[in-house]
């Protein structure tokens, strides 16, 4: 109990401190005259500042979430790849149907990580490259992005075949 106050009767008595547990609160005098604790009320507006911080916290762990590791990959990423770039002069697709080897392209292709493969097509036929199709004119551009194996059907070769690997090293 709280000693020696004088108040009304309901009227409500704001942050008193009650001497033996140093609690905080709000107190009112009840019907006789005793003080009791009444539970705090959370206005609408410390409510309104509440959700605000709650919802500027997630906002803002989102945020490390995406940023942090965008930065360490930038930090820690690895050297940029090579170009290989390989073009198909005029006239191959002539000089395959009359049985002549040309020597375009390997038929065994090692990619490392983040290399670049550029194809282009001089020829005015349309030739194949595993599973990629090269038109007259065009260019193929393929990122090797992720380490993979794949085989397939080439115009460019007598053999009519080229294995594309992509490694994490390149050897």
């Amino acid at each position: 109990m709280v000693r020696a106050v004088r108040a009304r009767r309901g009227e409500v008595l704001r942050r008193l401190v009650r001497p033996a547990t140093h609690e905080t609160g709000c107190w009112a005098v009840a019907p006789g005259g005793t003080v009791c604790r009444v539970r705090d009320q959370v206005t609408p507006l410390e409510a309104r500042g509440s959700r605000r911080r709650v919802i500027s916290a997630f906002v803002i762990a989102g945020l490390a979430l995406v940023v942090v590791p965008l930065v360490l990959s930038r930090l820690v990423s690895q050297p940029d790849g090579q170009v290989l770039r390989y073009e198909i002069p005029r006239g191959t697709a002539a000089a395959l149907a009359r049985g002549e080897a040309v020597d375009v392209l390997p038929a065994d292709l090692q990619l490392g990580l983040r290399d670049k493969l550029i194809v282009v097509n001089l020829d005015d036929q349309p030739h194949a490259v595993g599973p990629f199709r090269v038109a007259p004119g065009e260019e193929l551009v393929r990122d090797a992005d992720q380490i993979t194996s794949f085989s397939g059907f080439c115009s460019l070769h007598l053999g009519g075949r080229i294995d594309i690997q992509v490694r994490s090293v390149k050897t």
